[in-house]
C-alpha cells in the first residue's frame, strides 16, 4: 500500500470483506499447525458476512502468520460450544473461563488455512496502513485487503 491507505474500513463504501482476528501468542504454534477449525470469540461481526480471516498474533511475535476462509459464523450457547471445543483446541476447562458470564458465544468456522511464506511484521503492517492490533477484530479496507493477497501463501 502506497501512501499509508487506512487498514481499518471507515465505512461501508471503503469496507471488504477480510477481517484481522487476533490471537494470543500461546496460539503459535497450535495456528501454524493447520489443526484448528473453529475459533470462538467474544465478539463476532454482526452487520457484515466476512469470507477472509487474517491470523494476526500478538507479541512476542506481532506478526500476521496465515489467513483462512470463514465458512460461517455462528452464535452459539455454551453446551454448543463445549460440543465443538475439541476442534478448536479447547479443553472444557478453557472454554469455561473464557466464556465468563457471557451467555452466546461467536463461532468462526474456518479452513483452507495458508502461511505467511513471510509473517507481516507489526512493524511493516503499521508501516504500509497504520495498522494497530485489534483486540478482537478489526474489518479491513479495500486497499488493505488487495495489499494483503499480494503477499505470498502456502497452502497448509
Amino acid at each position: 500500500m502506497t501512501g499509508r491507505l487506512p487498514f481499518k474500513a471507515t465505512n461501508d463504501n471503503s469496507a471488504s470483506d477480510v477481517i484481522v482476528v487476533s490471537f494470543s501468542a500461546h496460539w503459535h504454534a497450535t495456528l501454524l499447525n493447520g489443526s484448528i477449525r473453529r475459533v470462538f470469540r467474544k465478539r463476532v461481526p454482526k452487520s457484515f458476512e466476512p469470507k477472509l480471516m487474517y491470523i494476526y498474533v500478538g507479541s512476542p511475535h506481532s506478526e500476521i502468520i496465515g489467513r483462512a476462509e470463514i465458512k460461517s459464523i455462528q452464535l452459539l450457547d455454551y453446551d454448543h460450544a463445549v460440543a465443538l471445543s475439541e476442534s478448536a483446541h479447547l479443553t472444557k476447562e478453557e472454554l469455561i473461563a473464557y466464556f465468563g458470564s457471557y451467555r452466546m458465544i461467536g463461532c468462526y468456522t474456518i479452513g483452507n488455512i495458508e502461511l505467511a511464506k513471510l509473517p507481516l511484521s507489526l512493524a511493516k503492517l503499521h508501516e504500509q496502513s497504520g495498522f494497530h492490533p485489534p483486540q478482537s477484530f478489526v474489518r479491513a479496507s479495500l486497499g488493505a485487503s488487495r495489499w494483503l493477497e499480494t503477499k505470498n501463501w502456502k497452502k497448509r
